[in-house]
């Protein structure tokens, strides 16, 4: 009966909406390195910025609500809508959405920064996202678009990484079928070099579905 007398907990519930880029690395530590007795009040201590000993000073009942307010950690994160734009830490960012006016740099620096994304999406996604009155890399530290995506929050970061790979995914198989074709037309006059060089272009545009498979 004692329990209709509790006040109602005023610990805020958080949700995946919640969690930052940067939080998420320090939970999948936590996950990774804290034995099962503990793991509970570690997940606080990240997801609420406590320290190990502020979590250990909390009354057992307060203590019962914060456990509460991570109960969102047992179910699956959903991705966001991919918008136009993304505001992180105060400065405006615009999102590549076309992929026929990507730059050879950016794609590139894609090919060097996708077989990492797992541990760190925050280099992938710094190629897509672009400070507001600049061109790709061009005037802007790349570190500090980078510090600031590790702000973004987890549903926002899946929903933008999704719409990343889909319209790179579809952008290199068309530019695979121009090619495809251009070959066909031009393959007399090229030379065995240039024949050759054509149809290695066309396999790794080809093969870009693996890539979605790189991200599980």
């Amino acid at each position: 009966m004692f329990k209709f007398f509790r006040k109602k907990s005023k610990i805020q519930k958080l949700s995946w909406s919640d969690i930052s880029i940067a939080k998420f690395k320090d939970l999948k530590k936590v996950l990774d390195n804290t034995p099962e007795d503990d793991l509970v009040w570690a997940l606080i201590g990240v997801c609420y910025g406590m320290s190990e000993d502020e979590v250990n000073a909390l009354p057992i009942r307060t203590a019962e609500d914060y456990a509460k307010g991570v109960s969102f950690l047992n179910t699956e994160p959903r991705p966001s809508v991919a918008k136009k734009s993304y505001t992180l830490n105060g400065r405006k960012y615009i999102t590549t959405m076309d992929f026929s006016r990507i730059s050879t740099a950016q794609f590139i620096d894609f090919q060097q920064a996708w077989r990492d994304s797992a541990e760190h999406p925050e280099r992938v996604l710094a190629i897509c996202l672009i400070p507001e009155g600049h061109k790709y890399n061009d005037g802007y530290s790349t570190q500090e678009v980078m510090d600031d995506i590790l702000t973004m929050s987890i549903p926002d970061s899946m929903g933008l990484s999704a719409f990343f790979f889909a319209l790179l995914r579809w952008s290199m198989k068309r530019t695979a079928r121009t090619m495809s074709r251009q070959l066909k037309k031009a393959r007399k006059e090229m030379t065995k070099e240039q024949i050759a060089l054509m149809e290695n272009i066309i396999r790794m545009a080809n093969s870009a579905d693996g890539w979605k498979q790189s991200m599980r």
